[in-house]
């Protein structure tokens, strides 16, 4: 059986809101969240799981993408379990990218970092496809390490 379905982009200026139609294990086929007029997402599914694709119009590199990086993963994961899928990636399309020159000095001791190994995200219980009823109790990190943190200010312009 082929499970494999997309899905058409919302308009952008949408409210933020779940679109769709059908099933795939208890979560509507076709499901796009929209966090806001510059970025939107589209999901697609297959019997391997769930890999969404996440546009995003302009991107702050050294604080708008981690923090982007980590939302929509966690997503994909929240809705994987939703469904009954696997989360088996995240697409991220960038556009717009920049780093602050304040940030260059910050941004050059990140990049000469070496990266930990991936953490496992452990999520008990079930979840509801509207994500409604989450609880911080729910969610843990296994495996969890991280370097030092690196000061920024927030760019205003």
């Amino acid at each position: 059986m082929n499970m494999s379905k997309s899905v058409t982009t919302i308009p952008q200026g949408s409210t933020p809101q779940a679109y769709g139609g059908g099933s795939a294990g208890g979560l509507e086929t076709g499901h796009e969240i929209v966090c806001s007029a510059r970025k939107r997402v589209a999901a697609s599914w297959q019997a391997a799981g769930l890999r969404p694709a996440v546009n995003i119009m302009s991107v702050d590199v050294a604080l708008g993408l981690p923090f982007n990086i980590a939302s929509y993963a966690l997503l994909t994961h929240l809705y994987a379990k939703a469904a009954g899928l696997e989360a088996v990636g995240l697409t991220m399309n960038l556009s717009h990218i920049h780093i602050y020159e304040q940030h260059l000095d910050a941004m050059e001791s990140v990049v000469g970092r070496l990266p930990y190994a991936q953490p496992t995200l452990r999520i008990d219980g079930p979840i509801n496809p509207l994500l409604a009823g989450l609880r911080f109790e729910q969610f843990s990190l296994e495996n969890y390490h991280y370097h030092p943190e690196v000061k920024m200010d927030m760019v205003v312009t």
